[in-house]
């Protein structure tokens, strides 16, 4: 229907119903429009002859006759409804208006002017602007509901879906928000699509421009990407979409939840949030690329580029640690940066412990730092109980949004001096297999250490018949060192450190 025309178009009415037939790029191709003498044309007028048309110039068209209307007003729209048919017959459109039901409006035409029953496929309804790639503008605060049956016959019928493109140069200044819906069939229908189109427009601001996203892999963070702003309404739902910039993120893909938001006032910002989960996999780790855009059905506006750093880490001990009951003993711990990764925004990881026997104490120095760091933990005992027990280390990153965790769970065994002598034993032994020591030397600081070992396990302990056994023995070990046998460093395997016979000396106490 027309509310009015141009002479070149058509007869001035108060409205009409007619068919427009177009050879889309045909005047491009062959610089003239066909001649109206059209074996079978179908009775077009010579008055309305195949012509070039005014919007690109590349095409032709050639309108049938009309049928005139009465005038309808824009706020019956929703009462509206268009038919068209094609057959091997005849073409026609049917234009129905509430106030018409009982007659509606039809102009036909012979199939024969360009045999569309033999391929037609597409059809698009909607208000468009009149001819030369006009507009039509409807108020601020339309929104306009618009569905299309389909009835096809015959054999081999295809389901109807729902593109997003048009076919005509004139447009109107509606946007199509949401998605476009295809209807599944029910007869009579073989199936219909329906779609909402509105004034709705939005505009997206970037938090950042280009947005960094840093992320442990495996985790999930929740970023800050922007703000949204309602420029014309109604209101409508956005989403934010993510696109990959590069293919080579395969199945480390990061999956992407966003809540879905709707500006409810022009000028009125609100925050798009976007949460990242990244599958836990070695191989995804490192710096990839994405863009990320604010979309509406086909309303989609960019936010920003953004680069994804993906990383992880470690934090490794000793699996099985030991302390004397009353001593000390230090351990290193290790905050390692997993190779691959990204090291782009990382931040600084720091140490707990959890699960000491009562009566233990510990400390990490450093506690804190950028990976990858080595620390020293150091574990008292203060008359703990013998026994072991599992300990949890806890590395913690303070990455902001999302803050990320590696533990590494070693065990603690707290020994009495008896427990801790055939350590000292053992490392005799190894030196004597190693030819550091002869038999003779070895079996000599052996014998001291099992008289040591029996006065301890007396069930009234002899402490200071041990006591004077450890004495000999240190003495024995300082005067191989004099003689050259034992270097102080091996010297310090056996007396040294946190198991060593100074430690047992003064755990028992001598």
């Amino acid at each position: 229907m027309q509310p009015s025309c141009s002479s070149v178009f058509c007869v001035p009415s108060d409205g009409n119903v007619h068919i427009e037939y177009w050879l889309i790029g045909y005047f491009k191709t062959y610089q003239t429009c066909p001649s109206t003498d059209i074996p079978g044309d179908g009775g077009i007028s010579d008055t309305n002859d195949w012509r070039q048309d005014q919007a690109t110039g590349n095409s032709c068209l050639v309108d049938t006759d009309n049928t005139d209307t009465n005038t309808e007003h824009i706020t019956s729209l929703s009462q509206f409804s268009l038919k068209g048919e094609i057959g091997s017959g005849q073409d026609c459109v049917t234009f129905i208006s509430p106030l018409e039901e009982e007659s509606p409006w039809t102009t036909c035409e012979d199939d024969s002017v360009l045999g569309l029953s033999q391929s037609w496929t597409d059809v698009e309804f909607n208000v468009f602007g009149f001819g030369n790639g006009s507009q039509a503008n409807f108020n601020t605060g339309t929104s306009i509901t618009v569905e299309i049956d389909a009835i096809q016959q015959g054999t081999n019928l295809q389901p109807v879906t729902c593109p997003s493109e048009g076919f005509t140069a004139e447009t109107n200044n509606l946007n199509r928000v949401g998605s476009c819906n295809a209807v599944p069939a029910s007869a009579p229908f073989n199936g219909a699509i329906s779609f909402r189109e509105s004034t709705f427009q939005f505009s997206v601001s970037s938090q950042s421009n280009p947005l960094n996203f840093v992320m442990l892999n495996g985790g999930t963070a929740t970023f800050q990407v922007g703000t949204l702003t309602l420029v014309s309404g109604p209101a409508d739902t956005v989403t934010l979409s993510v696109n990959l910039g590069k293919s080579t993120l395969g199945p480390c893909a990061p999956t992407f939840i966003s809540s879905s938001v709707t500006p409810t006032a022009a000028g009125a910002a609100i925050s798009l949030t976007i949460q990242l989960p990244v599958p836990t996999n070695s191989n995804c780790l490192g710096d990839f690329t994405l863009s990320i855009s604010a979309n509406d059905g086909p309303l989609s506006q960019p936010v920003a580029p953004a680069n994804l750093h993906i990383y992880d880490f470690s934090v490794t001990a000793p699996s099985n640690m030991q302390v004397l009951t009353t001593g000390s003993n230090m351990f290193t711990i290790t905050v390692a940066l997993t190779p691959g990764s990204s090291t782009t925004g990382l931040t600084m990881v720091g140490l707990t412990l959890a699960g000491l026997p009562s009566g233990a104490t510990s400390g990490f120095s450093p506690n804190i730092g950028l990976p990858s760091f080595t620390s020293t933990l150091t574990i008292t005992a203060l008359n703990a109980q013998s026994g072991t027990y599992t300990l949890t280390i806890t590395a913690t990153d303070s990455q902001t949004p999302a803050v990320g965790t590696r533990i590494s769970s070693p065990s603690l065994t707290v020994l009495t001096p008896v427990q801790a002598l055939p350590l000292v034993f053992n490392q005799v032994n190894a030196f004597q297999t190693a030819g550091t020591l002869t038999m003779g030397q070895a079996t000599s600081l052996e014998s001291k250490l099992v008289v040591a070992i029996s006065s301890l396990s007396l069930k009234t302990p002899n402490t200071l018949a041990a006591c004077n056994q450890l004495t000999a023995f240190v003495n024995e070990v300082n005067g191989l060192v004099a003689a050259g046998v034992l270097t102080p460093a091996q010297a310090n395997q056996l007396l040294g450190g946190g198991l060593g016979i100074y430690a047992i000396m003064a755990d028992i106490p001598c």
